[in-house]
């Protein structure tokens, strides 16, 4: 939603007017916030912040930005993050070790279904040795990695074609100029 676009009408009348105060009420009266695909109206208490900070500093209409922008929120699944109850630096570690175990088996050429399956029963028994007590059909719906996750590693497939066969890495992967005569004229044709 565009504040500035919705608040320019109050901010086209003067400040502490009656005038002002009407275009408020008849603001917050309309329905200008499209939200799930229906129209809705803004709180009068909304716009008055919306046009204090529009005043005051235009900086302020702008969404503020994420603390974590570009980091994941997600460590392997969020069931397992949620329903594993371990404590975030336990759940940190055990990631950090499916990770490895993740690289390494795709450096090793293993295809990414092997990987989404040798990792799922990897994290069933890092959990249990963490002390998580469930049934084995719980445990393994609990730890289901998804394919998703497996793709966040797929650059080390690069890394096994580099070490594996050097002809096909090089032809696949990296640039070449491609030179040939067919800029040159033909014998018995004079140049332009």
């Amino acid at each position: 939603m565009d504040k500035q676009r919705v608040i320019a009408p109050i901010l086209a009348t003067k400040r502490g007017t009656a005038e002002r105060a009407q275009a408020f009420r008849d603001l917050a009266a309309q329905s200008v916030h499209l939200i799930g695909g229906t129209w809705k109206p803004v709180a009068e208490r909304t716009l008055r912040d919306w046009v204090n900070a529009a005043e005051t500093n235009v900086a302020d209409l702008l969404p503020a930005a994420r603390k974590d922008r570009g980091k994941p929120r997600v460590m392997i699944t969020r069931r397992w993050q949620s329903g594993c109850g371990l404590p975030d630096d336990v759940q940190e570690r055990i990631a950090a070790r499916l990770e490895e175990i993740a690289r390494g088996l795709l450096i090793k050429g293993r295809s990414d279904r092997n990987v989404r399956t040798l990792c799922s029963v990897e994290l069933q028994k890092l959990t249990a040795a963490a002390g998580v007590t469930r049934s084995k059909a719980q445990m393994a719906t609990l730890c289901d990695v998804s394919p998703k996750w497996v793709q966040r590693f797929r650059e080390m497939k690069v890394v096994h074609a580099h070490r594996q066969d050097h002809k096909r890495y090089s032809d696949k992967h990296e640039y070449h100029v491609k030179l040939g005569l067919g800029f040159l004229p033909k014998p018995m044709q004079r140049p332009c």
